[in-house]
């Protein structure tokens, strides 16, 4: 059976799934923070983790607050690969109209944890042909 447990070194509000079914481990802010409209701010997470072996971390934005306040991570992705064992970094932008305040313990964005293989990279000329070929945005029809 695959290894399931993740170590958490957290020294500010702890990380939480929201139920049983989430796949998204919702991290919190630590300070409250007033974010004007363009700002972008760095919330501290205090939190630290140790990724389990063949995984990745892939930090993304809470859909809710995207779609309702426009608050959304300045890279959309983060991925924290399973070696790194420094605090995890938030970097939220206020893309909205109205300015927000991040309080204490809000949750800012959401972290899944993915598998992930590192194929043996083989250069070559060529590549196979498909029907599709080098054919690229929106060639697939609706």
């Amino acid at each position: 059976m695959e290894n399931k447990n993740m170590k958490i070194k957290c020294t500010g509000h702890k990380p939480s799934y929201a139920n049983e079914f989430a796949a998204g481990l919702d991290l919190r802010g630590n300070e409250e923070v007033t974010m004007e409209p363009g700002d972008i701010v760095d919330i501290k997470s205090k939190l630290a983790i140790e990724i389990p072996k063949g995984h990745f971390g892939m930090v993304v934005a809470r859909s809710g607050l995207s779609y309702k306040r426009r608050i959304k991570l300045i890279n959309d992705v983060g991925i924290i690969d399973e070696d790194y064992r420094g605090e995890i970094g938030i970097r939220l932008i206020n893309e909205g109209d109205e300015s927000y305040t991040i309080k204490k313990g809000d949750r800012v964005a959401q972290m899944i944890i993915i598998p992930y293989i590192q194929p043996n990279l083989i250069y070559v000329d060529e590549l196979e042909e498909t029907d599709r070929g080098s054919s690229g945005f929106g060639s697939t029809g609706r």
